[in-house]
């Protein structure tokens, strides 16, 4: 058996667990292997000191790390510097970036020895049980290997039945954390971690890169199975709220009242949030009940546009009755007391000033809590990388991966310029904070001290950071 190094980069300066390395990781475990994760987000670690200390004393036969198209540079750097220090561990990348542009990046980062592409739950394992006994690799799914001085590609495929992998949690301890500041910032209850309950996307939103990873495929956990892991956070850990990160949660409404109804026949004191917005469309009155009743409290909303010609372009697929039913579910969400986030966009490559106004005037029109209004970012893998190819970077080398760092980007527009971005977005953002009206309803809300001095501190942090963010847009 093996020894194998996992590697984790920081996304933010949120603190979230890395979900795609534990699963991994346990999946490897499972296999026989002795695995160490370098977790950067849990550990506030990530110096190559700290890197090169853990790679002498553990010595490992691989390291693995996972990539988000900001980090390629560095995840190049620390590559190279594990091959200083032992030029036999065999290197490996996966992640969105690798998976977006696998030829690319095993041909353009010369430490890397291999990438995995999509999902490699099974493909890593199955990558060293035949590297180490010198098998063909032709047959390993999503593996970019070198032959003849070429990057060849296996294709991709998915794992069908997302019930059968481990819990990520034999090498992730969930109470790391809960030390600094949370995505989540107004959680109810601590100590508090991040789960999925699903994987892929079945909409083709041009925005978005996620499918480079999980495919069009939306396939779920078994409602059990899924409920287990929340119980076995529960006992285990004592985590006392779930931030259910799955993008389309109630996408299959028999899915998420299976949960619901699983969570309350077992009686489990705990509290769990939607926060990686869901579906307006996706919803009603029935199911919002329940989904209270069984400890539901937060929902993030993925509203995007207020004006319905861009949502068209950008490929949302939400019908003109669906924007009408959504908002209504928005208002009854937050009538019956759960605390509201709006996810919106504003410059769009095609967008005009109205179309922003209009984003604008939905904010305004709905009774949201929150709200967090990114610019659209051309990600490898995403429809809009395309647009950019075309009008900006013409050719993949003159990218510059750095510029993806958070805030860095400059975007382009067909029709508007930074500055008019950045001030709308700014003006948007006064507009609603200082609202007494909005401040009263979404404190109304609050129900812990915990969770009050959490917000005052989020908020505090939080918007500071996002105006730094919007400035940089000019």
């Amino acid at each position: 058996m093996s020894k194998i190094y996992l590697i984790g980069l920081p996304v933010h300066r949120y603190t979230q667990p890395m979900l795609g390395l534990g699963y991994i990781g346990s999946a490897l475990l499972k296999n026989g292997h002795t695995i160490k994760v370098h977790d950067m987000a849990s550990e506030n670690a990530g110096e190559l000191s700290q890197i090169e200390k853990e790679v002498k004393e553990f010595n490992p036969d691989y390291a693995g790390i996972s990539v988000l198209t900001a980090q390629i540079n560095r995840s190049a750097e620390i590559l190279k510097h594990i091959k200083s220090i032992n030029n036999k561990i065999v290197t490996v990348m996966g992640g969105p970036h690798v998976s977006a542009l696998p030829e690319y990046t095993l041909n353009t980062v010369l430490h890397a020895d291999f990438c995995i592409a999509g999902e490699g739950d099974i493909s890593f394992p199955e990558f060293v049980k035949l590297h180490s006994a010198n098998a063909d690799y032709s047959a390993i799914a999503g593996l970019c290997y070198r032959k003849e001085g070429k990057a060849v590609l296996n294709k991709p495929e998915i794992i069908k039945d997302i019930s059968t992998l481990e819990f990520p949690w034999k090498l992730l301890n969930p109470l790391n954390y809960n030390k600094g500041e949370l995505q989540g910032y107004t959680a109810k209850r601590r100590p508090v971690v991040t789960v999925v309950s699903s994987r892929g996307c079945p909409y083709r939103c041009t925005y978005c890169a996620q499918m480079s990873v999980f495919s069009y495929q939306f396939r779920v956990r078994d409602a059990m199975n899924f409920v287990d892991e929340m119980e076995y956070l529960n006992k285990n850990f004592g985590i006392k709220e779930i931030q259910l990160a799955d993008d389309n949660f109630t996408f299959y409404r028999d899915h998420a009242v299976k949960v619901c109804n699983e969570i309350l026949r077992r009686k489990l004191d705990i509290s769990w949030a939607l926060i990686n917005g869901v579906r307006i469309d996706k919803l009603d009155k029935e199911l919002l009940e329940l989904m209270k009743k069984a400890g539901c409290y937060y929902m993030a909303f993925g509203l995007e546009f207020g004006s319905p010609r861009i949502l068209k372009l950008c490929k949302k697929g939400l019908s003109d009755e669906g924007m009408k039913v959504g908002y209504e579910n928005v208002k009854l969400a937050s009538k019956m007391g759960f605390i509201t986030h709006g996810f919106f966009l504003m410059g769009y490559p095609y967008e005009q000033m109205e179309d922003m106004e209009m984003t604008a005037g939905l904010i305004k029109a709905l009774p949201l809590d929150r709200i967090s209004i990114g610019v659209p970012v051309p990600y490898p893998g995403s429809e809009i990388f395309n647009y950019y190819m075309e009008k900006k970077f013409k050719t993949i080398e003159n990218i510059n991966w750095d510029d993806y760092v958070e805030g860095n980007f400059k975007p382009i527009w067909e029709y508007l310029s930074g500055n008019v971005v950045a001030n709308k977005i700014r003006k948007t953002y006064l507009s609603f904070y200082t609202n007494p009206f909005n401040m009263l309803r979404f404190i109304s809300k609050l129900r812990t001290k915990e969770q009050f001095f959490a917000t005052f501190q989020g908020f505090r942090r939080g918007l500071l950071n996002t105006f730094l963010n919007i400035y940089k847009t000019k």
